[in-house]
């Protein structure tokens, strides 16, 4: 178990609203014992498990952390963090794995787990089935990724500090935290007798952070909204991660010197993401990748773990300091072949008339005791075309997605 040390300072620019802020403060875990995972060249790492896994793909820090550490070893990460996800509950949609499995594809051969947060909401009396979940978590991916008698190296990693937002309609944070650390413990103990590697993030994060420029103190925020983390956030966890995993034995680290190479994590994160959670899966595992699209997809996945692998050689060659080759998205070229596309009936009328939002009021029926009433329309707000989806936040504003190309 780590304990917190001192506060160190980061170099970050973070700009907002014209205001440039230097300096973030950055707890550090000083890993007091020698390091806990030992990586080797051509590793296959797999970031798994919740939304602050996920998030980690927007920043990219952990991930040049650890390629500027070991840049000689060509190590091959993915992320593959899905929001939600508990260590026995991972939820996907129907037929996610028809055509394959992104994650068994992968293969990896060092799973970096990130779990506890959902888990944390059952309360104590939620402990007993985490535990058995976790267990039974680690023995089938053992199985899953032993290759060649060789056990996947499984490394558990705890939750952050939920972060009380001041907000009225908020949570404070005393039971949630508390509930945090009580699974963060579980998974400390449960990780002790089963000899995994264990990185606390739950208590280097208790602490409010602030830094004082120019004499102004400036609290600093870990999240966007108490729970996911933000660029500062992605810091302490990268910083965290960094030292407790593979101890404190590194040179300084120039966090503006490594933007070239963060982008680099970023872009190759974001094409993996279109393998393992594209944004419209609906027309690859849903019911629109039938009849004839699913004959298309093998190839699809093939070429955009290509572009991955190409986008792979970028990174080592920034975090060994030479310059990056040019990357060529271009080959394979693949073929068109046919598509359900203009096939099937189609039921718009002959002439096709919109209704304005008094003659739509007009034309629906609604239940006795109800009446209806244009709220937004796009004579009120041209932007608001084609709405697809709709949802009210927690300050009571409605937001709405719009689609004005969609057919």
């Amino acid at each position: 178990m780590c304990r917190l040390a001192s506060i160190r300072f980061l170099r970050l620019l973070l700009v907002g609203a014209g205001l440039a802020v230097c300096c973030l403060a950055s707890e550090i875990c000083a890993a007091e014992a020698t390091p806990q995972l030992e990586l080797k060249p051509h590793d296959r790492i797999a970031l798994i498990g919740n939304s602050l896994a996920e998030r980690m793909r927007l920043y990219g820090n952990f991930e040049a952390l650890l390629h500027t550490r070991f840049p000689e070893h060509d190590l091959v990460v993915r992320n593959f963090g899905w929001p939600c996800d508990e260590v026995g509950n991972q939820q996907r949609p129907n037929d996610y794995t028809a055509l394959d499995d992104p994650l068994v594809v992968f293969a990896p051969n060092v799973l970096l787990c990130f779990y506890g947060y959902n888990e944390s909401f059952a309360g104590p009396e939620g402990l007993p089935q985490f535990e058995a979940n976790m267990a039974e978590y680690v023995k089938r991916n053992r199985e899953a990724f032993t290759k060649d008698g060789a056990s996947p190296r499984i490394v558990l990693v705890s939750p952050i500090v939920y972060e009380a937002t001041g907000k009225p309609l908020m949570p404070d944070g005393k039971k949630e935290n508390e509930n945090l650390k009580l699974y963060t413990d579980a998974m400390a103990e449960f990780a002790k007798a089963e000899g995994l590697p264990f990185v606390d993030l739950l208590t280097p994060t208790l602490k409010p952070i602030s830094v004082t420029p120019r004499r102004k103190q400036i609290k600093i925020t870990r999240t966007i909204n108490g729970v996911h983390i933000n660029e500062a956030g992605d810091l302490i966890v990268a910083a965290n991660l960094d030292e407790q995993l593979f101890g404190k034995n590194r040179a300084s680290t120039d966090w503006s010197g490594l933007k070239l190479l963060r982008d680099a994590v970023v872009d190759l994160q974001w094409h993996h993401q279109q393998d393992y959670r594209m944004v419209n899966g609906w027309y690859v595992y849903g019911s629109r990748s039938k009849p004839l699209d699913v004959e298309t997809f093998p190839a699809e996945y093939a070429k955009i773990r290509k572009m991955c692998a190409e986008r792979d050689k970028v990174v080592w060659a920034l975090a060994q300091g030479k310059e990056p080759p040019k990357v060529d998205d271009s080959d394979p070229v693949l073929a068109i072949p046919p598509t359900a596309f203009g096939t099937k009936p189609y039921s718009e009328p002959k002439d096709l008339r919109i209704l304005t939002p008094a003659e739509a009021e007009k034309a629906m029926t609604v239940a006795p005791g109800y009446s209806l009433k244009t709220f937004a329309s796009e004579e009120m707000f041209p932007d608001l075309a084609k709405p697809v989806q709709m949802a009210f936040d927690n300050r009571g504003r409605l937001w709405a997605a719009c689609m004005p190309a969609y057919p």
